[in-house]
């Protein structure tokens, strides 16, 4: 089992009711993760467990969860009873399981939290899970078999007014969620330098937003391997398949697009060496996709989420039809950043610089330079033409504008909506 993070100093804070030995409390915790797999969900819960970092926030009035770590508020632990802490522990691992803390879009942050609660809770007690000690949480019927969305709606509507224990666990920025608790000294906690949503959800870490969905997906696997009946929402399903089952047309042409230049596909261009007296064509390489570049257009009318669901495309294509090599260009109006990855090597995540305009001539310049066995462009292409063709096959997806003026290579449209 994986040694939680220390506690921070509390000696200067005498007035504190005193903790346990932190191998107490990580003893219990323990404990507490190995009852979770006795409850109705275990594969499901399960899995996204052994996912998940935990460490005590000493600020947090209860606890939260930001789809990577879960943190307890070590007092509020140790006085609940062994099965409501399972319940507890469940609680936060459901929030990753609805991934609730990608879905806010907007929502209003203290709003969202309470319809998650109602949502999580009301699945809970169908269960059979513990909530004794947990009574002040948010689980009214009416809100039975309602997704997160509908539940937010409807108590956005009827002018829902948080009870006011809202008030701690929603702090201000900066502001440590229970006056009695000094801030985190290792900078955790609504009190430290860790970003808070709204109760006991935190915002992703950045760039784990894909991990997150990786998880549930895994969570999903592991239930059905479990063969669990009834345990993933309803609404979790929906989520997954939207992630998983992707509909739009461009993303069957770019797989289509890579396939034809596959193992079955041969070139003229250089000769075959067994035929010394006669011009026959050769395999380029084993299956044909020697050095795929792939141009993506970071410049500032291209939002972060339009940034990582292509990127999620080339991971896809990279997996998929493993060539020699790939290479992954940022650019906005010249460059930003250059990826390498040979076959087999893990498809890393990318940091995004630049979010300038957009210009090709930086594109047509390293395609030429390079030549590629073939190249795609990312862009929304609000910018002139590229010019001359750099004699490589090119394929467009171009980012919602039909207007887009390109003078060679194939174009697939893409609209923004649709993402």
């Amino acid at each position: 089992m994986t040694q939680l993070p220390p506690l921070p100093d509390l000696s200067g804070y005498p007035d504190l009711p005193p903790l346990p030995e932190q191998r107490i409390l990580d003893k219990w915790l323990s404990q507490t993760k190995g009852l979770l797999f006795t409850m109705k969900g275990a594969g499901f819960l399960g899995s996204l467990l052994c996912n998940h970092n935990f460490q005590w926030d000493v600020t947090a009035p209860t606890a939260w969860c930001n789809g990577s770590t879960i943190a307890f508020n070590p007092w509020f632990f140790m006085n609940l009873e062994r099965d409501t802490r399972v319940t507890l522990l469940s609680h936060e691992l459901w929030h990753t399981g609805f991934d609730h803390m990608s879905r806010l879009d907007g929502r209003d942050p203290e709003l969202w939290n309470i319809a998650a609660d109602h949502v999580i809770n009301l699945k809970m007690i169908k269960d059979g899970f513990s909530f004794k000690g947990l009574e002040f949480g948010c689980m009214d019927p009416q809100y039975e078999n309602m997704s997160t969305e509908q539940v937010y709606e409807k108590l956005k509507a009827e002018g829902y007014t948080p009870p006011p224990f809202m008030a701690e666990i929603c702090p201000e920025d900066g502001k440590t969620g229970n006056p009695d608790v000094p801030p985190d000294p290792t900078g955790g906690g609504p009190g430290g330098n860790t970003p808070t949503m709204c109760g006991d959800l935190r915002k992703p870490e950045p760039g784990t937003e894909s991990d997150v969905k990786n998880k549930i997906v895994q969570a999903i696997q592991a239930s059905k391997m479990s063969q669990e009946a009834g345990v993933i929402p309803g609404e979790t399903e929906m989520i997954m398949e939207d992630f998983l089952n992707p509909t739009l047309p461009w993303e069957t042409l770019l797989y289509k697009f890579m396939n034809e230049m596959s193992n079955d596909d041969y070139s003229w261009k250089r000769p075959s060496r067994r035929y010394e007296d006669e011009y026959l064509p050769s395999l380029q390489g084993e299956n044909g996709l020697e050095h795929l570049i792939y141009y993506l257009d970071i410049s500032g009318s291209v939002s972060d989420h339009e940034i990582l669901r292509f990127n999620s495309e080339v991971k896809y294509i990279h997996e998929g039809l493993a060539p020699k090599r790939l290479t992954l260009v940022t650019f906005d109006t010249e460059i930003q950043d250059v990826y390498e990855f040979e076959e087999g090597q893990a498809f890393e995540k990318i940091v995004v610089h630049g979010r300038g305009g957009t210009s090709l001539d930086c594109v047509q310049k390293h395609i030429a330079k390079h030549l590629p066995t073939s190249a795609v462009v990312f862009s929304d292409l609000f910018c002139h033409p590229m010019t001359p063709d750099p004699g490589v096959p090119v394929l467009w997806i171009v980012l919602d504008n039909k207007r887009a003026k390109t003078l060679f290579g194939t174009k697939v449209h893409m609209d923004r909506h649709q993402i």
